[in-house]
């Protein structure tokens, strides 16, 4: 029986992608349309750079191309298990709510992450993952956080850059003997 080559199956999902802004509906169907094109998909994610988590969807950067897909996409488990620890940017923009949505994003917090974006805080369960990782080597904390936690990173960070209420310095913890601004 006769194989179809793979690099058409690659070619095909990427005018899918070009074509379409809606991506959930055609790349489900493309996936459950047979083994190759579901085998190019999850090879196409599995070179994802970037994840950036909302309440509602998820973005993966591949190749600087972004694909917004929702929670509810049939095949994202098996997306989520093609992107593995590829992606070394995770950023989180509004965390999502449902305990389902939730462990999506705790399987995203893995070694291997290297620069982490928050824009909101994090469930403490899901903070207390990112914080152990020792791979992560940039924090970037768009929003007032609770300073404490921001100095938990430092540590294992490289680069840290932090927006936080001035109000709040009375909190900084009483072992920290410098702190400067450059």
């Amino acid at each position: 029986m006769p194989t179809l080559n793979p690099e058409i199956f690659k070619e095909i999902l990427q005018s899918i992608l070009d074509k379409y802004q809606t991506y959930t509906v055609k790349i489900e169907i493309f996936m459950l349309s047979g083994k190759e094109p579901f085998e190019a998909v999850l090879n196409y994610f599995s070179r994802t750079d970037c994840v950036t988590v909302y309440r509602n969807s998820i973005e993966f950067e591949v190749k600087e191309k972004c694909i917004r897909l929702d929670y509810d996409h049939a095949l994202l488990k098996s997306i989520f298990k093609a992107v593995g620890n590829s992606a070394k940017k995770l950023e989180v923009r509004d965390p999502p709510t449902e305990e389902k949505e939730r462990e999506f994003l705790k399987n995203l917090i893995v070694e291997g992450l290297q620069k982490v974006v928050l824009s909101c805080d994090l469930p403490d369960v899901l903070f207390d993952r990112l914080k152990n990782l020792s791979s992560i080597k940039e924090v970037s904390l768009e929003y007032y956080s609770d300073i404490t936690n921001t100095f938990n990173f430092l540590p294992q960070c490289e680069s840290l850059e932090i927006e936080f209420d001035f109000e709040k310095f009375a909190e900084i913890p009483p072992k920290l003997h410098c702190l400067s601004f450059c």
